[in-house]
C-alpha cells in the first residue's frame, strides 16, 4: 500500500461514514444488537478498504486488475440488469423472511448458522434496501466469475475459456443467485475455495505463501462450519494441499498446517459456540428434518423387523409417527409446520440416543423402502422432471409487497416479473422449451462430469482429481440420504462445481490436442 492508495481509501471510509445514516432504513435502532452491528459494521469497513485499493490497482492501469474487472462486468451488467426485472428477487419459505426479521434487530439467527446472518446485515449495511443481501450475492458472483475467467486465461491464452461462464449463465443458477439462502451462499464460497486450489494446480504454483494458506484454512472453515454436510473438507482440503502444491510429507508441514486450520476453524465457529447455549432439545431437534423426509413416506408401506413396535414406540417419543404418516411426503416435510406439531419438545437425551438406533433399526430392515423414497425425493431435487423449488405463486397481485416494504415492489410489473420468471424457471406455455430447459438445466450433467472424471483420474492416476470427484461424490451421497426435501438448492455447490471441473477437463482436451498438432507440424 503506498500513499496514493490513501485517497481510495478515504472514498470507502466515506462510504462507510454514510452508511450510519442509511442504515436506518434497514434496521431497527431501538432493538439493535449493539455488538452484533459493531463486528459487521467492522467487516464492511474491511471490505470497503479492499474494494478501493483494488479500484486503485485498476486507476493505475494494473494490467490483471483491469482484466478482473473487465471480466467482473462481463457477469455482473446483465446479471444486474436481470435483479432490475425480476426485483426483489426469490423470496421463497421462510428461512429468507426470518433472516431479515433477526438482521433488522442484528440478531443471529444462530440454528440457521449465524455466518448466514452476518452475511444479510453486511448485505443491507453495504445496499440498505430490501434485496441488500441478494445484491451482495450477485457481486461475490461476480467475484468468483472474474476470478476463475481471468486465471484460466492466462493458464490456456484462448478465448475458449469463455466457457466456463455456461454454469454462471444457465437458468437455474440465476435462479438461485436471486435466492439468499444458506446453501446457496456456502456453495459460492465452496466454488471460490476449489477453484483456488485447481487454478494453482493447472498453473504448476508449488509455492504455498503463510497469506494463501491463511486464506485457504479460513475459506475452508467458513464452508466447513457454515453447513454440516461440509465437515468432512477439515480433513480432505488439507491433504489436499500436500498433493496440489506437493508439501514435503513431514512432522513440521503437517503441524503447520494442521495449527493453521485448528486456528481458522476456531476464528469461524467461536461466536457460534460462544453465544447459542444449546439445550438436549435445541441440539438435536435442528437435525430431525432429515429424518422426516424419508421415514414419513416409508410409513405409508408395510414395514418389516423383529422388534418394529418398539422401535416405532421409541421413534414417536421424538417424533410424532401418526402425524407423519397422516402429512407424508417425500417432497417436503408439511409434517413439521403443520398445526400437529411432528417434532416434539419434551424428549430427554435417553430418549433421543433411543430414536437415534431405532431410526436406524427400521431402515435397515427396510433398506429397498428407504432408497425408493430417497430416489423420488433426489428424483425432484435434481430438476431432470421438475424443480419443486419455484416462484410462480409467490407475487399474483400488482401490489403485492415483502414484509410490508414499498422497495420490494416489482419496478416493472408483476405481470413482466412472472413471465420472465416463467421462462427463467422453465415454467412457461411451451412444453417442447420446458423439456429442453430440463435436459439442459439440472444436477445430473455436472454430476454425470464429476463420475467421468473420477473414472479418468483412477485409469490416468491424476490424484488431486480423484481426491476432487471423489469428494464431490461423497458429499452427493452424503445429502442423498440426508436431504429433508426434493429442494435443488442443497446440491448446488456439487451443480457449480461439477460443471467448473467438467469444463476445465474439456479445456485440458483442447489444450493438449493442440500441443499434439503443434508437435506435429515441428
Amino acid at each position: 500500500m503506498k500513499k496514493k492508495d490513501f485517497k481510495y481509501i478515504l472514498i470507502g471510509i466515506a462510504y462507510f461514514v454514510i452508511t450510519f445514516f442509511t442504515d436506518k432504513n434497514i434496521f431497527n435502532f431501538e432493538k439493535l444488537n449493539i455488538a452484533n452491528y459493531i463486528c459487521c459494521k467492522i467487516i464492511m469497513l474491511i471490505i470497503l478498504i479492499l474494494g478501493s485499493l483494488f479500484i486503485s490497482k485498476v486507476f493505475k492501469k494494473d494490467k490483471k486488475s483491469i482484466q478482473y474487472l473487465k471480466n467482473f462486468l462481463i457477469y455482473i451488467i446483465p446479471i444486474l440488469l436481470l435483479l432490475f426485472l425480476l426485483w426483489p428477487g426469490n423470496w421463497f419459505g421462510t428461512d429468507v423472511y426470518n433472516f431479515y426479521s433477526f438482521t433488522t434487530r442484528c440478531d443471529f439467527l444462530y440454528y440457521l448458522n449465524y455466518l448466514s446472518s452476518v452475511f444479510y446485515i453486511v448485505g443491507y449495511m453495504l445496499f440498505p434496501c430490501v434485496s441488500g443481501a441478494i445484491i451482495l450475492q450477485t457481486i461475490i458472483f461476480g467475484i468468483v466469475f472474474s476470478y476463475i475467467i481471468t486465471n484460466c486465461y492466462e493458464i490456456y491464452n484462448s478465448k475458449s475459456v469463455y466457457l466456463l461462464a455456461i454454469p454462471f449463465f444457465l437458468f437455474h443458477t440465476i435462479f438461485y443467485t436471486f435466492f439468499a439462502n444458506r446453501p446457496i451462499m456456502y456453495g459460492i464460497f465452496y466454488l471460490l475455495l476449489i477453484s483456488i486450489i485447481v487454478i494453482d494446480y493447472l498453473k504448476k504454483n508449488n509455492e504455498l505463501k503463510i497469506t494463501k494458506l491463511l486464506v485457504i484454512a479460513i475459506l475452508t472453515s467458513i464452508v466447513g462450519f457454515w453447513r454440516s454436510e461440509a465437515i468432512y473438507l477439515f480433513i480432505a482440503i488439507p491433504v489436499i494441499l500436500f498433493v496440489t502444491y506437493k508439501i514435503s510429507l513431514n512432522i513440521k508441514n503437517i503441524i503447520k498446517i494442521i495449527m493453521i486450520f485448528i486456528l481458522g476453524y476456531a476464528i469461524i465457529s467461536m461466536p457460534q459456540r460462544m453465544y447459542y447455549n444449546k439445550n438436549s432439545y435445541e441440539k438435536s431437534s435442528r437435525n430431525l428434518p432429515m429424518f422426516v423426509g424419508g421415514l414419513s413416506y416409508m410409513l405409508t408401506y408395510d414395514l418389516k423387523g423383529d422388534n418394529l413396535e418398539k422401535d416405532l414406540a421409541n421413534i414417536d417419543k421424538v417424533l410424532d409417527v401418526e402425524s407423519m404418516k397422516k402429512y407424508a411426503s417425500y417432497t417436503d416435510t408439511p409434517c413439521i409446520w403443520s398445526n400437529e406439531k411432528c417434532i416434539k419438545s419434551n424428549y430427554t437425551d435417553e430418549e433421543y440416543s433411543n430414536f437415534i438406533k431405532s431410526y436406524v433399526n427400521v431402515i435397515k430392515n427396510n433398506i429397498p423402502v428407504f432408497i425408493n423414497s430417497k430416489l423420488h425425493t433426489f428424483a425432484l431435487a435434481s430438476g431432470i422432471n421438475y424443480d419443486y423449488f419455484t416462484t410462480m405463486n409467490l407475487y399474483n397481485e400488482e401490489k403485492r409487497t415483502i414484509l410490508d416494504r414499498e422497495d420490494s415492489k416489482s419496478i416493472v410489473g408483476y405481470k413482466v416479473r412472472r413471465k420472465i420468471y416463467s421462462v427463467i424457471e422453465g415454467k412457461t406455455n411451451s412444453k417442447i422449451y420446458n423439456k429442453i430447459y430440463n435436459l439442459t438445466n439440472n444436477l445430473l450433467i455436472p454430476l454425470g462430469l464429476i463420475l467421468i472424471i473420477f473414472i479418468y483420474s483412477i485409469i490416468k492416476q491424476k490424484l488431486l482429481y480423484f481426491l476432487l470427484s471423489g469428494m464431490l461424490l461423497g458429499h452427493s451421497l452424503i445429502l442423498f440420504i440426508t436431504s429433508p426435501a426434493a429442494y435443488f438448492m442443497y446440491y448446488f455447490n456439487v451443480y457449480m462445481i461439477g460443471w467448473f471441473l467438467g469444463l476445465v477437463f474439456i479445456l485440458e482436451i483442447i489444450k493438449n490436442k493442440k500441443l499434439k498438432n503443434n508437435r506435429r507440424e515441428v
